[in-house]
C-alpha cells in the first residue's frame, strides 16, 4: 500500500484558563519581542473583542477566548517558535491562571486517497475468504 498523501500537518498548544482576549493582539506580541514587526503589521485579524480575539500573522494562527487560548501552525519549520511563542506570552502573563495544557498535532490527507486505501485494505483483508 502506498503511502498517504499528506495535505497539511497543524500543531497547537492549548491552554485551559481564564484569559483577557483582547490583549493578544499582533501589536502586543510584536512591542514584547515575540513576533516580527512585519508579521504584526501584515497580521489577518479576524477579530479582537473582550470575549474572543483571533488572528493570522504569517505562519501563527491565535485564537483566544475568556477560557481557552489556542495557538498553531501548520509550518513545519515553525514548531520550535510556536512553543517559544507560547512560553514567552506566558512568561509574560505569569499571574494568567491555567488548569491545562497539551499540544495537538493534526494531520489532514487527501480525502479520496484515504477512502481508497480503506478500500484496499479491506480487500486485501479477505482474500482468500470465501
Amino acid at each position: 500500500m502506498s503511502a498517504l498523501k499528506n495535505l497539511d500537518d497543524l500543531v497547537s498548544i492549548v491552554l485551559v484558563g481564564n484569559f483577557n482576549p483582547a490583549i493578544f493582539q499582533p501589536t502586543w506580541l510584536a512591542s514584547k519581542g515575540l513576533i516580527r514587526e512585519s508579521e504584526a503589521t501584515s497580521a489577518s485579524i479576524e477579530v479582537i473583542h473582550p470575549e474572543i480575539a483571533q488572528f493570522r500573522a504569517g505562519w501563527l494562527h491565535l485564537a483566544v477566548t475568556t477560557t481557552k487560548f489556542v495557538a498553531s501552525t501548520s509550518d513545519p519549520a515553525h514548531r520550535a517558535p510556536l512553543r517559544d511563542l507560547v512560553m514567552g506570552i506566558f512568561e509574560l502573563l505569569d499571574q494568567t491562571p491555567t488548569s491545562c495544557i497539551r499540544e495537538d498535532w493534526d494531520r489532514v490527507i487527501d480525502e479520496a486517497q484515504a477512502a481508497i486505501e480503506t478500500l484496499v485494505g479491506h480487500v486485501n483483508d479477505r482474500k482468500g475468504q470465501p
